[in-house]
């Protein structure tokens, strides 16, 4: 789980990446990144791999569940 949990937030950093420099980049990253839990989509990314489905190539969607959480 913590191997999960690492890879999500490893990808929230990768997207907040191409954002323009400036205030609104730093509240993205202030708010998304900060450390969490990150239940809802460790629960998705779980029901996936319950399922025997490779849920690395989901990753983008339980980031987005993420990022709308955070929103």
């Amino acid at each position: 789980m913590e191997k999960m949990k690492n890879e999500i937030n490893q990808r929230l950093a990768e997207l907040c990446e191409p954002l323009k420099d400036g205030k609104v980049k730093e509240a993205v990253q202030y708010s998304l990144l900060a450390p969490g839990k990150r239940l809802r989509p460790l629960l998705f990314l779980t029901v996936l791999r319950s399922y025997q489905i490779d849920y690395h190539p989901y990753m983008d969607i339980a980031c987005a569940i993420e990022m709308i959480h955070t929103y």
